[in-house]
């Protein structure tokens, strides 16, 4: 199973030391895992982004989805 971790550039030290954190305890897991940092985003307009065709995020997610189902 595959794992991607997008954090927004514009969140405060402590939310990326928790999605660092989150991306280790993962990987002692087993897990495959990727880490994003998301351009002039925070978890708010990441979030909206999502949805937003030509965003960054909604990029990731597409292509994220897609390798899913291949």
């Amino acid at each position: 199973m595959a794992v991607e971790i997008s954090v927004g550039a514009d969140e405060t030290p402590p939310f990326h030391s928790q999605a660092a954190m989150f991306m280790s305890h993962l990987e002692n897991q087993g897990l495959a895992v990727s880490r994003t940092t998301l351009a002039a985003a925070n978890h708010m307009s990441s979030v909206r982004d999502l949805g937003v065709a030509g965003t960054e995020a909604a990029s990731l997610l597409a292509r994220f989805v897609g390798s899913q189902s291949a």
